[in-house]
């Protein structure tokens, strides 16, 4: 969002002013077990941010916790507007985080109102586990980069997540590419910044996830 910087309260309570349904944003854990907005797990030229303090991390910058959020949402009246938290882990053994993440969305009583999203089915199978209502999001990319393995991206271990969507990037897809797929759980697209890939797709994809469309465009769109 111009303006103002990504991954923070301030641009989550953007979002609901300016009339969106939702708001995306990423999270991880520091070193004394807070949840912060942090899009990248390697702070630059400071360090890994699971290995940094709430404090040390607020000299560099601007950090706000998930709980800060949450108790934002909660107290909003308008209980329609949600939120899509990405569990931003690579990791196999480990679960502090999706344990500490559902347990606030519990404390705040805001199950209804969240999904969670994640590369990793592994994250989503504890999600599953430590809050099994929760509505769950797999990301999938087909991109050439570090951890997306084969197995990963066929999908391998959907049967450990059990998403109730697929979020795909919209570069990867097609509907004759993923016809299987559409049979057992919707898919919406992301980053999708073009209204005509959605208005040609909107028969097969359940939504996109944008970073420029604003609610106005789509309502001039159908206008």
């Amino acid at each position: 969002m111009q303006g103002i910087q990504e991954n923070t309260l301030a641009a989550i309570q953007k979002a609901f002013q300016m009339g969106y349904e939702m708001a995306e944003f990423d999270v991880h854990q520091t070193a004394d077990g807070i949840v912060v907005l942090h899009h990248d797990a390697l702070l630059k030229d400071v360090g890994f941010v699971r290995k940094l303090s709430l404090d040390n991390l607020r000299k560099v910058k601007n950090f706000d916790t998930l709980e800060d959020v949450l108790v934002w949402l909660s107290q909003l009246e308008n209980k329609s507007f949600k939120l899509n938290i990405e569990i931003k882990s690579k990791r196999i053994f480990s679960n502090s985080l999706e344990k500490k993440v559902c347990a606030l969305i519990k404390k705040y009583n805001l199950s209804a109102q969240v999904m969670i999203s994640s590369f990793n089915p592994l994250s989503l199978m504890w999600v599953r586990f430590f809050h099994p209502s929760l509505y769950r999001a797999l990301l999938l990319t087909f991109e050439i980069e570090k951890g997306n393995s084969w197995i990963i991206q066929k999908m391998g271990l959907n049967f450990l997540a059990r998403p109730h969507v697929l979020n795909l990037r919209y570069q990867d897809w097609s509907k004759a590419r993923f016809a299987t797929v559409l049979a057992w759980v919707p898919i919406v697209l992301w980053t999708c910044n073009d209204l005509k890939i959605y208005q040609k797709n909107k028969e097969d994809i359940y939504g996109i996830i944008s970073d420029e469309i604003t609610p106005e465009d789509f309502k001039k769109a159908w206008n």
